[in-house]
């Protein structure tokens, strides 16, 4: 048990005494442990997540983000402090991700493929998992985007593309060629028999 004793000195009938409060906190220590702990969680999943998060006021400012949205978009914690999102994306793809208005949406959680823009310019595609939350008078207060990374991914499946493509034009040439010498022999055999 977790007890707070506090003491005061009154003076009652010419006389000195002592008033002694004893109080049981160990609810309330209980209590802020497991808050501690249950924050401690959290920031070691935020800290130490293998893609990148990021936290945005309802003013679509930048307030929380991990090391991972730092090194995924080559910017340190002065780039991104306060930053407005929008200025991370073309504003082409701004616009897309406006229109789905997930703000408004009951679900209030999107998946969304898009491209982003790194300090450097260089432009990346990118999975946006966006949350919204908000408060019992509906409001928006942040929004929570888990981002990553799949410009690999994206040149791999357009490189499978372009092969399936060249082995269909392959095919279909080798197939064509093929045809002509074909009838030409099936014609001289149809002769001879």
């Amino acid at each position: 048990s977790w007890l707070r004793i506090s003491a005061k000195t009154v003076i009652m009938d010419g006389c000195k005494h002592v008033v002694v409060v004893i109080d049981d906190i160990t609810e309330q220590k209980r209590m802020k442990r497991e808050h501690y702990l249950a924050e401690e969680k959290y920031r070691l999943i935020f800290e130490n997540s293998a893609v990148a998060i990021t936290m945005a006021d309802d003013q679509e400012r930048l307030i929380s983000w991990n090391k991972s949205a730092e090194d995924l978009l080559g910017m340190e914690r002065e780039d991104l402090y306060h930053k407005q999102v929008s200025s991370l994306y073309p504003p082409l793809e701004w616009e897309k991700i406006k229109a789905y208005d997930v703000r408004g949406k009951e679900l209030q959680h999107q998946l969304i493929e898009t491209t982003m823009i790194k300090k450097d310019g260089r432009i990346i595609d990118v999975d946006v998992s966006l949350s919204v939350f908000k408060n019992p008078e509906d409001e928006t207060t942040r929004s929570i985007a888990i981002i990553r990374d799949v410009t690999e991914r994206r040149k791999a499946e357009e490189k499978l593309k372009e092969t399936m493509e060249i082995k269909s034009q392959f095919i279909s040439t080798v197939s064509h060629e093929l045809r002509t010498p074909l009838a030409a022999m099936k014609e001289g055999i149809a002769i001879v028999l």
